[in-house]
């Protein structure tokens, strides 16, 4: 959670009210829905959450109190302010981070700096998730990285950063696709890709473009924003093959669990950091 933007009137302030023990989940939804930073401004029973958007890219006023709804928050207020580049005070005070064998780095690349397949993978921080440093893609990192890929193929559902995408090339897979609905978040994922050297396959769209099947299927979304599309997610899953799932917090996961196993999936291991963790699945013959 970076420093909020402050100071050009281009940005729609939306101060919300919330349990703090629910903190973390409104936090995800609202970088679902395109925030461009959050302020944590008091802590206790009840915690005020200030959430900024770019004039023109805001959410409806229903989209928001729905998610606030969902996490028991309210909308205190809604106004413009001035605006500040947070992102670029974050990127100015973050370091490279380790998981596991992987180093990933989320400063801005030099000019002129050479790609590389060998050093640490490159995923300038210029939007809310996707570096690593949140627990959800820890911990889907982690499961990737324990996970022998050799020439294997990979999925990456919502590839965001195309961070999962880029460290299972890394990784040694052999064909790694990946897509995302927002059209904008797959031209960053290209860029990051030849920033990397690498040649993930990427597209805008759904599962539903996709034929055949993959080995090896990542999931790194809330669950509630994928798991009406699970049927088909699955499907693209061959048998024996293994989905890792995150983006979900832990008391999420014995629902998911349910709604996967009815579709053939087998949990193998689970994980957790935090509130949030990770699932393992395998997919059995029917």
């Amino acid at each position: 959670m970076g420093p909020a933007p402050a100071v050009s009137m281009n940005s729609t302030r939306v101060t919300l009210q919330i349990p703090s023990s629910r903190l973390d989940e409104l936090v995800a939804e609202l970088w679902a829905l395109g925030t461009s930073g959050l302020e944590v401004l008091e802590e206790g029973s009840e915690t005020l959450l200030q959430a900024y958007f770019a004039v023109g890219s805001e959410p409806s006023r229903a989209d928001v109190e729905a998610v606030a709804l969902q996490c028991d928050a309210r909308v205190l207020e809604t106004r413009s302010v001035e605006d500040r580049d947070w992102l670029a005070d974050y990127r100015a005070g973050c370091a490279p981070i380790t998981i596991g064998s992987l180093v990933i780095d989320p400063r801005e690349p030099d000019q002129g700096e050479e790609a590389s397949l060998t050093g640490p993978l490159r995923i300038p921080a210029r939007n809310a998730f996707g570096t690593g440093s949140h627990e959800s893609t820890r911990l889907i990192l982690e499961a990737l990285i324990e996970t022998e890929l050799a020439g294997r193929s990979v999925l990456d559902v919502g590839t965001g950063s195309a961070i999962l995408a880029l460290a299972a090339l890394r990784r040694g897979a052999g064909r790694v696709v990946g897509f995302d609905i927002d059209f904008g978040s797959v031209v960053t994922a290209r860029d990051n890709a030849r920033l990397n050297g690498s040649n993930p396959s990427l597209f805008a769209g759904t599962v539903r473009c996709l034929a055949g099947e993959f080995d090896l299927i990542l999931v790194n979304i809330l669950p509630h924003r994928w798991l009406a599309e699970a049927p088909d997610v699955v499907s693209r899953l061959r048998v024996g093959g293994q989905l890792l799932v995150s983006g979900l917090l832990a008391k999420e996961a014995r629902a998911v669990l349910t709604s996967l196993g009815a579709l053939g999936l087998r949990l193998d291991s689970r994980r957790e950091a935090g509130e949030w963790c990770s699932l393992r699945l395998r997919r059995l013959p029917r």
